[in-house]
């Protein structure tokens, strides 16, 4: 039988080999998830400010400076089975940031979107 994941959760986020704090503090809060949690089923979107190699667990990239690659994200997230959206955020890391980020904040439909300290609190009532 194939693994079934009761939660699914997408962080949008930067992520290693990318080096950025945010990037090591979603690897961290993933593998916390998957060591404390192993019913909730982990991917990430990656933002990009160049070409990495990615880990497997980032399913798609966002070039950070590409308006349409966010609009191509969360159709990719609303056409999915995903739950639960983590947006991972930063100045500076969404194209710049400043009063003109909210274009990036295209509509994930249904889907619930959360800081990752809001995930947490979320996951330790589940366990």
């Amino acid at each position: 039988m194939k693994d079934q994941k009761l939660l699914k959760v997408v962080f949008i986020s930067t992520y290693p080999p990318r080096e950025c704090g945010i990037a090591t503090y979603t690897r961290d809060l993933i593998k916390g998830i998957n060591y404390s949690c192993p019913s909730v089923g982990c991917s990430v979107i990656a933002l990009n400010d160049n070409h990495y190699q990615y880990p497997q667990i980032v399913k798609d990239t966002i070039d950070e400076q590409i308006d349409e690659d966010y609009k191509k994200a969360a159709d990719f997230i609303n056409s999915s089975l995903t739950d639960l959206v983590s947006l991972q955020h930063e100045y500076g890391i969404f194209g710049g940031g400043g009063p003109d980020l909210e274009i990036h904040y295209y509509p994930f439909k249904g889907k619930s979107i959360n800081p990752g300290e809001a995930i947490i609190k979320m996951l330790l009532k589940i366990k």
